[in-house]
């Protein structure tokens, strides 16, 4: 049987499923053309080299955020929508947080979520300048959350005889309330890993901030 063409999508696709299950070091170009039963070198054709490929991968999963309706009334709740769907896309793939330390994210997926997180706080009534800070803080906040629990387990970005290896003692989902008379019970996607302990709180607290700048002006 002839085997089929291969393609720019087909290698990024096989590039996330070996980062998912052997993390960054995992990855090179001899073991993804082993895997698509290609050569290396005819993979050149597709991806300049081995951190071109890694930038294809982190822009592909990073479309896996999914993007809540930005003409909502609650803007806050908007907000905690989108972080915690990055949040998710983080746990799934622990290697992005690596990749993203290592070299800066771009590609279409990466600005279609940029510009409508943006579009959230400037709904909301924020100036173009500060609805670009107010998601650029949020997003800082997620992925540094995102670090601190992918770390607090040693091999947290290796595999386990070929799996992903998650955190069995993982602190459970934040369910206390950071204030008095408001839940900080988060909306996450169905079937999202549990919340790290403290995470909601903090999310609330720079939300808090981001809110008192918009009301002062």
């Amino acid at each position: 049987m002839q085997r089929a063409a291969l393609t720019l999508e087909h290698v990024v696709r096989s590039a996330v499923a070996v980062l998912d299950s052997d993390g960054m070091d995992g990855l090179s170009m001899r073991h993804l053309g082993q895997r698509l039963g290609a050569t290396a070198t005819a993979l050149y054709w597709h991806v300049e080299n081995r951190e071109d490929l890694i930038r294809l991968a982190s822009d592909h999963v990073w479309g896996e955020a999914e993007l809540p309706d930005v003409g909502t009334a609650d803007w806050r709740a908007t907000a905690v929508v989108m972080a915690n769907n990055l949040h998710a896309t983080l746990n799934r793939h622990p290697w992005l947080i690596q990749a993203v330390g290592a070299s800066p994210v771009c590609g279409p997926n990466r600005s279609r979520y940029d510009d409508h997180h943006i579009a959230v706080y400037e709904a909301a009534g924020f100036a173009r300048d500060q609805a670009d800070r107010a998601a650029f803080a949020v997003s800082a906040y997620v992925l540094g959350a995102a670090l601190k629990a992918a770390t607090a387990t040693p091999g947290a970005w290796r595999s386990v005889h070929g799996a992903p290896r998650r955190r069995q003692d993982a602190p459970q989902r934040d369910t206390a309330d950071c204030v008095p008379g408001r839940s900080t019970q988060p909306a996450v996607p169905v079937g999202a890993p549990e919340l790290p302990e403290g995470y909601s709180c903090g999310l609330q607290a720079l939300l808090d901030g981001l809110a008192s700048g918009l009301a002062g002006h």
